[in-house]
């Protein structure tokens, strides 16, 4: 799990990558809880992002609910093969409601999407 919503990531933190855990059910409007998979964008060699996930940003809009995640880089030289997505839970601050949720670890912020890079 994630720690708490923070309202900014560190600059320590490299940008991220997330999509909802298809393995998991599909969010209600009252929904305070995400199941997610983490992608970590800069090269990994293929680890995954355990342990090294910021909290998240999460920004409500009455339109929409952006979550924005960051990951700590592994430092040195990495290979750049895509690791499976980490699986984290998201707790919403506030139920989702009707609004969609964008991935904020792109910029402008879009839909969640599996390894979009």
């Amino acid at each position: 799990m994630l720690l708490p919503a923070t309202s900014q990531i560190p600059a320590v933190f490299g940008r991220a990558t997330w999509a909802l855990d298809p393995a998991s059910a599909a969010p209600t409007a009252g929904s305070t809880e995400l199941r997610i998979l983490v992608w970590e964008i800069e090269c990994s060699s293929g680890s995954p992002a355990t342990g090294r996930m910021s909290a998240p940003v999460i920004e409500y809009t009455p339109q929409t609910v952006t979550i924005t995640i960051g990951v700590r880089g592994l430092g040195g030289i990495q290979a750049c093969p895509l690791p499976r997505g980490t699986p984290a839970i998201v707790r919403l601050p506030q139920p989702l409601g009707d609004r969609p949720l964008l991935d904020g670890g792109h910029e402008p912020p879009i839909p969640p999407t599996p390894a979009l890079l």
